[in-house]
C-alpha cells in the first residue's frame, strides 16, 4: 500500500499507465482524481516499476534553450514558439523548463509582477458592411 492507495488500486493504475491511458481514464477506473493518480505515479516510479510518459530534456536541449531564449526588459521569454521547435519540446514544455531553470539560476528571474500573455486571443477585426448591411470581418 502507497499513501491511502489500496494494492488492488495500485495494481490497476500500474496495468493502464504502462498501457498509454491518461490520467484521468485511470482515475475514472480507480475513484480517484487524475492529479492524485499522476501525483502516485511521479512520486513512486521507482517503487512501482515505471518509467516516465515524458521525454526527459537532454543537456542539449538544454543550453539551446538558454542560448536561443530571447528575453524582454521584465526577463520574459518572448520566443516560445521558435525554442519549442529548436528543442523538439511542445511550448508547455519549454514553459516549464524555463521556470525550471530560472530556480536553477540558469536563466535570469522574470521581475515580479510582470504580465506574461500564455495566449493572444485571435480577437476578429471589423472591416466594413457588406451590401446587405452585414459585417464584414478580416
Amino acid at each position: 500500500m502507497i499513501g491511502n492507495y489500496t494494492r488492488a488500486e495500485i495494481k490497476i493504475v500500474v496495468y493502464m499507465y504502462k498501457r498509454q491511458q491518461s490520467f484521468a481514464e485511470i482515475g475514472r477506473s480507480v475513484g480517484r482524481t487524475s492529479a492524485s493518480v499522476r501525483n502516485l505515479v511521479y512520486s513512486n516510479l521507482a517503487e512501482l516499476g515505471l518509467e516516465p510518459h515524458h521525454r526527459q530534456w537532454t543537456p542539449e536541449q538544454e543550453a539551446a534553450l538558454i542560448a536561443s531564449a530571447k528575453l524582454n526588459t521584465h526577463n520574459g521569454i518572448t520566443n516560445v514558439n521558435e525554442l519549442a521547435r529548436i528543442t523538439d519540446h511542445s511550448v508547455e514544455a519549454v514553459r516549464c523548463r524555463a521556470v525550471a531553470l530560472r530556480k536553477q539560476g540558469r536563466l535570469p528571474m522574470a521581475k515580479a509582477g510582470t504580465p506574461v500573455p500564455l495566449f493572444l486571443p485571435k480577437v476578429p477585426r471589423f472591416d466594413a458592411q457588406d451590401e446587405r448591411g452585414q459585417a464584414v470581418w478580416a
